[in-house]
C-alpha cells in the first residue's frame, strides 16, 4: 500500500478506512492510480470501479465483483482473482503476470495488449467470449494450442459460439489478405 510519506488521495483514505472497517460494497468507487498491494478485497463488490493505472499486485481479490471495471493499465502481478466476475471489465494494457484467473469470468472483457504470461488460466471456466483478446501476451502453452485447434474448425460447425465463428472468419480474412 501507500508509503506513510506520500501524500494521500482523500478519496483513497477514506477507501482504506471503510475497508478497515469491514466495508465490503464500492460501485463505482474512483481510485485511478491507487497503490493497493497486498489488499484483500475478496468478496467485495467493486462494480463499475475505475482502478485505472491502479496497482494491485499481490491482492487478494477471490470472488469479487469487478463487473465493467476500469483497469485499463492496472497492475495485478501475482493477484487471485480465483472466481471473480471481470464480466465487461477493461483490461486494456493490464499486468496479469503469475496471477490466478482460475473460473474467472471474462466475458465481454477488453483484454488488448493484456499481459497474462505465467497466469493460472483454467480453459474450462474461462469465457473466452472476450470483446477484444488482440495482442494479448501470453506463455505459449494450452491456450496457445486451443487457438490452434480453433484455426482448424469448421466456422459452419453449430457447436462453436457464435463469437468464435466471426472471429475464425476475421482471422481467415486477415490471413488472406497477407498471403496475397
Amino acid at each position: 500500500m501507500q508509503a506513510a510519506t506520500d501524500p494521500i488521495d482523500p478519496e483513497l483514505a477514506r477507501f482504506l478506512a471503510e475497508h478497515q472497517e469491514g466495508r465490503r460494497e464500492w460501485d463505482h468507487v474512483s481510485l485511478p492510480g491507487a497503490d493497493l498491494r497486498g489488499i484483500d478485497l475478496s468478496g467485495c463488490d467493486l462494480q463499475g470501479a475505475c482502478l485505472r493505472r491502479a496497482v494491485l499486485d499481490g491482492a487478494q481479490m477471490q470472488q469479487a465483483c469487478l463487473v465493467g471495471a476500469n483497469l485499463h493499465f492496472a497492475s495485478l502481478r501475482r493477484t487471485a482473482l480465483v472466481g471473480a466476475d471481470l464480466r465487461g471489465a477493461n483490461l486494456r494494457g493490464a499486468d496479469l503476470r503469475a496471477a490466478d484467473l482460475t473460473r474467472t469470468d471474462l466475458s465481454q472483457a477488453e483484454l488488448t495488449g493484456a499481459d497474462v504470461r505465467g497466469a493460472t488460466l483454467d480453459l474450462t471456466s474461462i469465457s473466452l467470449a472476450c470483446r477484444t483478446f488482440g495482442l494479448v501476451r501470453l506463455d505459449p502453452g494450452p491456450i496457445v494450442e486451443l487457438l490452434q485447434l480453433l484455426t482448424t474448425a469448421r466456422i459452419e460447425d453449430p457447436d462453436l459460439p457464435q463469437i468464435l465463428r466471426d472471429a475464425l472468419q476475421q482471422a481467415r480474412v486477415a490471413q488472406r489478405s497477407d498471403d496475397v
